[in-house]
């Protein structure tokens, strides 16, 4: 694969593979020339002390009292304070003592012999700005000046691996009632373990969180392109490949590996905002998948016959090869109606000498009942009849699925999504499953796909604030030179975040309407802009709808050609669309048929 070019170099960090240890003092006897391991924290660095001045020891605690009070900045990030609250607890395990906690918001006085002697953990208003500038992203020291003990870090990872030797044995003493702390000023270069990922080291930190599963999101205001930039020579220099990248109108998106982790960077320009996307590495997105053209693409809209409920979302994508791509499936049921109804039109569309049907990818948007019930009951059903590839979604994880949504949606969102993960461990545990995130792109055959939202952008909101349809994936389809946005059910905060990272990217040929017409807005359609709409709705919400705003938008539209609503019927056209005129509908009437395949709607 051709490297992608440098605009600006980062030196890179150096990763020392041992600890060695210099101390003088408090009886400590250690030879400065000996290795060893820094235990407990998951990585390892290079330590020095006493290289420009004497080594100092100093009472931590007195006669049963501490002398220090434990200070780390008000504003510090989520995992500042995790880390400052561990050290102090720490701390007063080791010293038997209870030690004063709080923030710099507080100014210090101007007397050092009277006010109180504080630690400062990590970054604070006390610290001198060159000093922090002048520490790497992996460097961390332990100073002191007057009246104050200085841990100081710009990165959590050096900052715990700092918090590790001051508690350690040889920098903490205790002598008779005291704990002293000895051997200071100490520095070190931390290094990182197999997989961890750097912090990012710039702007600000607005917080880190756990989105899905074991992915961790880290997201950084007030960034530059440069620093984004520099952020990545990090990620190289911490022994990560760089995979895929690019640029959508402004915005900066890559992807980096090594064997145990992936990690999505990306910066939104308008926002200046910086996320960091790492979990455990899995399926990477495929970037070509060659297929022989031996068949017409076709998109058809598959309307549900359950009797559970009217509304639903079903699309299948036959491929250049014959094979199939599915966009979510619809609600489905118990009588099977829904499942064999998919079977039947993937027999119908399949190549005759083809044995099973092949689906080259399964997407899906969210885990609402009616988009991933059919899936559900087409794996009860069919899963042999068919062979799956691969599956496509990034799904909340469980704990926020359980509160996200009013106890009717989520007593049967909770029962689908258990027997989707069910379906996955019975049928299907040696497909892949591609967990996709903002920025990735990805080949099905003929079929271009590009992520323009998943969960991870919505934070600080999440689904427990605006329901689970803002985790709806935003899919960009290019196939047959046209293009098609599906939106599965994106709900209003997921819209305007998509309004503010994208301009052009959001326009598209054909649009798959928001949550059967309940959602979308009329900035986020006339930015879209589409010539056909597709409107997954059931028999007469068409009429209910059409006076929604954003609905009447679409319809009063001079741009848009046709209106497909899947509530009418089965349909399916050929790809690129270019019905003859005369031929439909431009919205439905009461009156208005689709034809069945193997006729074409427009054709």
């Amino acid at each position: 694969m051709k490297k992608r070019r440098r605009t600006k170099k980062l030196t890179k960090i150096l990763l020392f593979p041992l600890l060695v240890v210099l101390l003088w003092g408090c009886g400590a006897d250690l030879d400065t020339e000996q290795k060893k391991n820094n235990t407990g924290t998951g990585a390892e660095s290079k330590l020095e002390t006493g290289m420009e001045e004497s080594p100092k020891e100093i009472a931590l605690t007195e006669n049963g009292k501490a002398l220090y009070a434990v200070v780390r900045a008000e504003n510090a990030d989520e995992d500042t304070v995790n880390a400052a609250v561990e050290f102090r607890r720490r701390l007063e395990e080791k010293a038997g003592v209870k030690f004063s906690f709080g923030t710099d918001w507080t100014k210090p006085g101007k007397d050092p012999d009277t006010e109180t002697p504080e630690i400062l953990f990590g970054i604070t208003n006390r610290t001198a700005q060159n000093e922090a500038d002048a520490l790497g992203i992996m460097e961390w020291k332990i100073v002191a000046e007057q009246n104050k003990i200085a841990v100081l870090a710009r990165s959590s990872r050096a900052l715990k691996e700092a918090m590790e030797v001051f508690l350690s044995e040889e920098v903490t003493v205790r002598k008779g009632d005291s704990l002293l702390l000895c051997g200071i000023p100490i520095t070190g270069t931390a290094s990182l373990a197999a997989g961890e990922v750097p912090d990012f080291p710039y702007g600000k930190i607005e917080g880190i969180y756990e989105s899905s599963g074991s992915t961790v999101v880290m997201r950084v205001e007030e960034t530059t392109a440069d620093e984004y930039e520099a952020y990545l020579g990090m990620l190289e220099a911490a022994g990560f490949a760089y995979y895929d990248g690019r640029e959508i109108d402004g915005n900066r998106y890559a992807t980096y590996v090594n064997e145990q982790t992936t990690v999505n960077v990306s910066r939104v320009q308008s926002m200046g905002v910086t996320r960091v996307v790492s979990e455990e590495r899995g399926e990477l997105c495929p970037l070509e998948d060659p297929c022989e053209e031996k068949a017409d693409s076709l998109l058809t809209g598959m309307k549900g016959e359950t009797v559970v409920a009217a509304e639903g979302m079903g699309f299948i994508i036959r491929l250049a090869d014959g094979s199939f791509c599915i966009i979510d499936g619809g609600m489905g049921d118990p009588d099977s109606v829904d499942s064999d109804k998919l079977m039947n039109i993937l027999l119908s569309q399949k190549p005759a000498d083809v044995e099973k049907p092949v689906i080259a990818a399964w997407l899906f948007t969210h885990l609402h009942g009616d988009h991933i019930g059919v899936f559900n009951c087409f794996s009860l059903d069919h899963h042999d009849d068919v062979i799956i590839e691969r599956l496509v979604f990034n799904f909340p994880k469980y704990e926020e699925t359980r509160a996200s949504d009013s106890p009717y949606m989520l007593d049967d969102t909770i029962y689908r999504y258990t027997q989707f993960r069910k379906n996955l461990a019975d049928f299907y545990a040696d497909v892949p499953i591609l967990k996709v995130h903002t920025g990735n792109r990805f080949q099905v055959r003929n079929a271009s796909f590009e992520v323009l939202y998943t969960l991870e952008d919505l934070y600080p909101k999440s689904i427990l604030t605006g329901g689970m349809n803002e985790c709806s994936i935003l899919y960009k389809m290019t196939l047959g030179g046209q293009t098609t946005l599906w939106t599965g059910d994106i709900a209003f905060n997921a819209t305007d975040l998509v309004l503010e990272e994208f301009t052009d990217a959001l326009q598209c040929d054909i649009l798959q309407i928001a949550h059967h017409g309940f959602n979308g807005t009329v900035a986020f359609y006339s930015r879209v802009n589409p010539t056909y709409a597709l409107w997954p709705v059931w028999e007469g919400g068409f009429e209910s709808m059409r006076g929604n705003a954003q609905n009447k938008w679409l319809i009063d539209s001079e741009k848009v050609r046709q209106i497909i609503v899947t509530g009418v019927g089965t349909w399916t056209i050929r790809l690129p669309y270019d019905p003859v005129d005369g031929t439909f509908d431009r919205t439905p009437t009461r009156r208005t048929k689709y034809p069945s395949y193997p006729d074409l709607l427009g054709e």
